[in-house]
């Protein structure tokens, strides 16, 4: 109810959409072999001074041929951690053993049949296979009925991003692949060249429907259980759901394209109204807090009416509380009262190859090696067993 939409492109969140270009996914990272989109602190080839600390707290783990730095939880985590469950001891082999089961079965490849994540299985009869018309339905229709298709996949909610002039500058003219992202391109369905990503004109809008973290065990963060019950028990039905949504599409006669992680996955979320800007530099809805994660899109020429942003006080919140930033253990997240557009050239040394387009409290890639600790703590990121938790967000906000 506390919950108010704004007009499209004007999230709560500052933007300049004239400063804003599309990003090359490939631009190295200055101190490292990565991408400056990695989380860096867990890259051990990265000699920034804030990185080799994180290193030097961590280990070097191979992890099927590929090498990262696993970041020691400091001794204080269990004494907090006691403060919100009274029966925590410390991880055990049982948590190990979720956390490795979580992460280790997620996601079907399609490459594993021969296919490509930007078409997806293509597995799904079409109408025409089935000798009828395409699926006609109209846009305000089609959006109510993959919100309804997308909560029964998995999905924590669905919204949509129509593809103007500035919301295409959020997706990546390089991707990390190396390839060209070609939007409104004239030829007549989309594919991929050795160079290329070929996206036609048709397709003009961005479905958006992340998933939800299992936030019981998100709240043991930072512990290989938070981590278990935060990001990997979202990605472990990503593939699956991104499927689904796909083969749903090309079962009504439309396509829906995968650019996987080449687009700013937390603006996206933004522009359409699932969530705002937060000072843990990342989203958080009014729903569910900080608690949802990997955020997916599907690019389609099924038609769609856009959804707009919303202002549910979140973004104004943060202003002032500061609990996530004082809660980081590597101090990664800003503490300071009004975001910025330009960041800590400290935090981010030459590691954009685009200036930054919106106002923000950045993070320092360098330090945060995902403990999940700022999702766990964020008021907004409580359950709602209790109404007077509704009531509060409306009153605070």
């Amino acid at each position: 109810w506390f919950v108010k939409e704004r007009d499209f492109e004007n999230p709560t969140v500052d933007v300049d959409w004239s400063r804003m270009q599309r990003r090359n996914k490939t631009f190295k990272d200055p101190y490292s072999n990565g991408s400056v989109y990695d989380f860096l602190s867990s890259n051990p080839t990265c000699t920034h001074p804030d990185s080799v600390e994180m290193q030097r707290r961590g280990k070097v783990v191979n992890n099927n041929g590929y090498k990262h730095v696993s970041i020691e939880f400091p001794p204080i985590s269990d004494e907090a951690l006691k403060k919100r469950d009274p029966n925590w001891t410390t991880d055990s082999l049982k948590n190990l053993a979720l956390r490795s089961a979580v992460e280790k079965g997620r996601m079907f490849n399609p490459a594993y049949v021969n296919k490509t994540w930007f078409l997806g299985l293509q597995e799904a009869v079409t109408p025409t296979e089935l000798g009828l018309p395409n699926w006609s339905g109209t846009p305000e229709e089609n959006l109510k009925m993959l919100h309804q298709v997308g909560r029964l996949f998995g999905a924590a909610m669905v919204s949509v991003t129509e593809l103007t002039e500035n919301t295409k500058k959020l997706i990546c003219r390089i991707g990390a692949s190396g390839k060209e992202i070609v939007l409104d391109s004239q030829d007549p369905e989309p594919h991929e060249t050795a160079t290329q990503i070929i996206i036609p004109s048709r397709f003009k809008y961005l479905i958006n429907f992340p998933l939800i973290c299992q936030d019981t065990l998100t709240r043991m963060a930072p512990s290989v259980l938070g981590l278990a019950g935060h990001h990997n028990s979202g990605a472990h039905h990503q593939g699956d759901l991104r499927n689904a949504m796909q083969a749903f599409l090309r079962g009504l006669g439309y396509t829906g394209l995968n650019i996987d992680t080449d687009y700013i996955s937390s603006a996206t979320a933004v522009t359409s109204g699932i969530a705002e800007h937060s000072r843990g530099a990342t989203i958080c809805s009014p729903e569910y807090g900080m608690q949802l994660v990997c955020m997916d899109m599907l690019i389609t020429d099924m038609p769609l009416t856009p959804t707009k942003p919303i202002d549910a006080g979140i973004n104004k919140f943060c202003y002032t509380c500061k609990i996530c930033a004082e809660s980081c253990p590597s101090g990664a997240l800003s503490m300071d009262t009004d975001p910025v557009y330009d960041v800590d050239p400290e935090w981010r040394p030459g590691a954009l190859d685009v200036p930054y387009a919106h106002k923000a409290w950045h993070m320092n890639n360098y330090r945060c090696y995902f403990c999940a600790q700022c999702h766990a703590v964020c008021p907004f990121s409580t359950t709602r067993d209790a109404s007077i938790h509704n009531f509060v967000m409306g009153t605070v906000t």
